[in-house]
């Protein structure tokens, strides 16, 4: 299949696509969209692309000229709105980078236009492929611990908290960052948010200039059980990603701390302890491009799709809409 990516920032999340695009057998690159012309040079010159097959700004007749069957948009989120209709609209199926978009309105919009059109949408959460996570997954769907009564993660940032430099986002640790804990609590658990209230501040150490980069908020899911959040931008230890996890039943307590999981306090995955989860982007967007290929090519059961992560971007915007408001959101 033959994939345009959008936003190659040689910085930024736009690399850590490379690993799967060279190395993925069947997939191959054939055009490049930056505003950057910096960006945009390097990226050529890895792929060994022609002058031809880059653009600052997708189009028609690009994709025509280049013969795209899908594309990886890798831009901010405001942007994935307008480049996944407009690829949509042009025959192409679509990879966005997590958040979805910039409102649930416009990703509800994406999600029914991919429906209307026959095309497919994949959303990268990628933390869904990491080992630990998978792991808990399974135990979880085992029915190691009975029936879900509690649910915790917590996620820890530095005190600089979550930010995207040059470019101001009123809650980037919600959107950008807590909706993979959003979405993990849904996908390894199989439980539904029905309700939420949360909080969102700054530490004195914060800048509020960049947004707030701490939250706290508590879910309650369609089984009646609990799930609380926490995000914090601080020096005490702890991980970002998958985080820290405490899911209790009412028959035991699965904990995943550096990835490492325990029951009742024991370790049992894996064998040898490790220091900490490995978090590594490029391998996990390969898996994300693995599975949004076999998506594409007809899997009717893909880890990931628009349609699914939309339930886990409402969590996101709901958390917003409660600390804003000071009361409790329906979801």
């Amino acid at each position: 299949m033959r994939a345009v990516q959008i936003g190659v920032g040689s910085m930024t999340f736009g690399r850590t696509w490379r690993k799967g695009l060279m190395e993925i057998e069947g997939v191959e690159t054939v055009g490049l969209i930056d505003p950057n012309p910096a960006f945009l040079e390097e990226a050529r010159g890895f792929y060994g692309l022609p002058a031809e097959s880059c653009a600052s700004w997708a189009s028609k007749e690009f994709y025509e000229q280049v013969q795209a069957d899908f594309i990886i948009d890798s831009t901010p989120h405001s942007f994935h709105y307008k480049n996944a209709i407009e690829a949509m609209r042009c025959g192409l199926n679509v990879i966005v980078v997590k958040p979805m978009s910039d409102t649930v309105a416009t990703a509800a919009t994406m999600v029914k236009e991919a429906e209307r059109l026959g095309r497919k949408l994949v959303v990268a959460q990628q933390i869904r492929f990491m080992q630990p996570v998978l792991q808990l997954k399974k135990l979880i769907a085992e029915g190691i611990v009975g029936d879900v009564a509690y649910i915790q993660a917590d996620s820890y940032f530095t005190r600089q908290g979550p930010v995207r430099d040059k470019w101001y986002q009123p809650h980037p640790l919600l959107l950008e960052c807590a909706i993979h804990q959003f979405d993990l609590i849904r996908w390894m658990t199989g439980l539904e948010p029905e309700s939420v209230m949360a909080d969102a501040w700054n530490m004195p150490w914060n800048d509020e200039v960049w947004g707030k980069k701490t939250a706290i908020a508590l879910f309650q899911m369609n089984n009646g059980s609990r799930a609380l959040f926490r995000g914090l931008s601080t020096e005490q230890p702890g991980e970002s990603y998958p985080g820290h996890w405490e899911i209790e039943g009412d028959k035991g307590v699965l904990s995943l701390i550096k990835g490492n999981i325990y029951l009742g306090g024991e370790r049992i995955w894996p064998a040898e302890e490790i220091s900490e989860a490995e978090l590594d982007l490029p391998a996990l967007n390969a898996e994300v491009l693995k599975d949004a290929i076999a998506y594409f090519a007809g899997n009717e059961s893909p880890v990931l799709s628009g349609a699914d992560n939309l339930k886990s971007l409402r969590m996101a915007f709901g958390c917003m809409d409660s600390s804003e408001k000071g009361q409790r959101i329906q979801l």
